[in-house]
């Protein structure tokens, strides 16, 4: 993640704070906090500098080839790998979800909830199933 800030405005700044929980003999987890840093000393600055990644665990430092290897293997990284039961096993992460409150301005941030990976699935077989987007074309037309 280049960055862990989820809004810089003025007066409303969130960001993701990230722990390593390390339990047993299972391999360490990165669980991450919602909050409202009071300085931006508070935020972590991230995971990925021109395109090195630095592994939040152990701070192991990948070179940017190695990254880019990776990411080819996953196509990318963004596809959530789900088993047969619909339970995330791998694959793309989501780290918050923005929400809108009714009678409030603003948006507002949480962790993700089982639900919200629930819901994934089916978003996926949704927009597969629509036609491409096409960008406007911005300038002249010729």
């Amino acid at each position: 993640m280049r960055s862990l800030w989820l809004c810089k405005k003025a007066r409303r700044k969130w960001a993701l704070r990230p722990s390593v929980e390390r339990s047993g003999g299972a391999p360490p987890e990165v669980v991450f906090e919602v909050f409202e840093p009071e300085a931006a000393s508070e935020v972590h600055p991230g995971t990925v500098s021109r395109a090195k990644a630095t592994c939040p665990c152990c701070r192991t430092v990948l070179p940017p080839e190695r990254v880019r290897s990776q990411l080819a293997a996953e196509h990318g990284g963004a596809d959530v790998i789900f088993d047969e039961d619909g339970d995330r096993i791998g694959g793309a992460r989501m780290t918050a979800v923005v929400t809108l409150r009714p009678g409030e301005r603003g948006r507002h941030y949480r962790l993700p909830t089982d639900d919200d990976y629930a819901a994934s699935p089916g978003s996926h077989t949704y927009f597969d199933s629509r036609a491409p987007i096409r960008a406007p074309t911005v300038g002249p037309q010729t």
